[in-house]
């Protein structure tokens, strides 16, 4: 037998966060992603933790708790001639008290998985100062 719920409210974007995926939100503590270097020298840390509200919040924490992400190899970096490039740490605690820790850079090659982490945890992430 097939049972399936609607959940009332306001659709997304209408002013009302979107729910996180209660097994996703049970599995991660928090997503960080440090940024560094560019011509600036930036030092900016991402967080998004059980206190972001933001409706991108689901599809974050779904992309780090399945498999294609914790199978990912701890670093992504190439040899190559970019100047200024940012450098990226993403750093996943998970609810069981493990992690997982990617390393990349722009220039890199690296799965697309790997940016859309970055750009989400930019994107949604409580910016303070990496240092």
């Amino acid at each position: 037998m097939l049972v399936t719920s609607a959940a009332c409210g306001a659709p997304n974007g209408a002013g009302s966060p979107a729910p996180v995926s209660t097994t996703a939100a049970a599995e991660v503590g928090s997503v960080q992603v440090l940024q560094t270097g560019g011509f600036a020298g930036v030092h900016d840390l991402y967080t998004v933790d059980k206190d972001n509200r933001a409706t991108e919040k689901a599809e974050l924490y779904g992309k780090v708790t399945g498999a294609d992400f914790r199978s990912l190899k701890d670093e992504y970096r190439t040899p190559n001639n970019c100047r200024d490039q940012f450098g990226y740490e993403i750093t996943v605690k998970y609810a069981d008290g493990q992690s997982k820790k990617v390393t990349t850079e722009d220039c890199s090659q690296k799965p697309q998985l790997v940016t859309d982490v970055i750009g989400l945890a930019r994107k949604i992430g409580v910016k303070t100062d990496g240092r």
